[in-house]
């Protein structure tokens, strides 16, 4: 079973209530949003006798949060939601049992400010879910 963007959309939406979630885009004129963006970081795995032979997945997602114009709150939302996402093993999102969930950075990344003076960071994250 493949891992649903709108489970994980609807996952970050239960840690980050006060977010409106996008998927492939945001409102860039609304403060308070987060896009989720599929990335291809990491090839496909293919296990040794073909993909019968794998009992996980990978998939590379990239949040972007776009916040407000004070970038000290933006970025401690975004400190936030890492913090929530660090590490998690063992969950299931949507129908799909998620092993692990790794972000790719130390720390959220800081973008500065859009051209509506919202700021932004982004956290890059890979997860590891149950074929």
């Amino acid at each position: 079973m493949m891992l649903s963007l709108q489970d994980i959309a609807n996952y970050i939406q239960t840690i980050a209530p006060d977010a409106s979630v996008y998927i492939g885009t945001l409102d860039a004129n609304k403060e308070k949003c987060i896009g989720l963006y599929i990335t291809n970081r990491i090839p496909s795995i293919l296990g040794v006798g073909g993909a019968n032979n794998i009992s996980y997945r990978i998939l590379s997602i990239d949040l972007l949060i776009h916040w407000s114009e004070n970038s000290i709150e933006t970025f401690n939302k975004a400190s936030e939601i890492y913090e929530k996402l660090e590490g998690i093993n063992n969950i299931i999102i949507g129908n799909t049992e998620i092993v692990l969930i790794e972000p790719i950075d130390s720390s959220p990344i800081d973008l500065y400010k859009d051209m509506h003076n919202i700021s932004e960071a982004l956290i890059r994250l890979t997860i590891y879910y149950k074929k």
